[in-house]
């Protein structure tokens, strides 16, 4: 997320961070940011694990979000789509799927803007890790979620994001 602070710092996107450091900020915050600012998408960016490890080939990305509430269902669908179909074109990491969580995610069934969780990958997959522990391919991963977004600006906005000339 560091990383992705740097481009999108160098953008015209206002962002709004919930933690930037290996601290505990609890969920209701989180989307209390979201709401209370009206954001245009709310973005929330994990790592996946599967304790099951004798099952094997649970790897890749996938993005969830929810159709709790249906004004926003479309939106939020098409930005966890965006999400990871952008993720994966630019890192090369295998895509799973765009994941419907109607009830069971609390900052998705709370949010009252457009919302997703992008899973990068599965850091209990041996070449996930490698591949998420690896500089040059993290910031693969970073390209395709800045490409994500500016995305996602550009399809549900109708909005170019500018890059800072500094």
């Amino acid at each position: 997320v560091k990383l992705l602070k740097e481009k999108l710092d160098a953008t015209d996107i206002k962002v709004y961070y919930t933690r930037l450091a290996d601290e505990t900020v609890y969920l209701k915050p989180r989307v209390n940011i979201a709401n209370d600012v009206k954001a245009d998408m709310f973005i929330s960016i994990h790592c996946n694990y599967y304790d099951r490890y004798w099952v094997g080939g649970v790897n890749g990305a996938e993005a969830l979000y929810s159709s709790r509430i249906k004004t926003l269902k479309s939106a939020n669908r098409r930005l966890a789509g965006l999400m990871l179909d952008n993720l994966t074109k630019t890192a090369s990491i295998r895509k799973r799927s765009v994941i419907n969580r109607k009830k069971e995610i609390f900052i998705l069934k709370k949010s009252r803007v457009p919302a997703t969780i992008v899973e990068m990958a599965y850091l209990s997959d041996i070449n996930d890790t490698k591949y998420m522990v690896n500089t040059k391919k993290r910031k693969k991963v970073v390209d395709g979620l800045y490409n994500g977004i500016v995305e996602a600006y550009k399809q549900m906005y109708g909005k170019t994001v500018l890059e800072s000339s500094e």
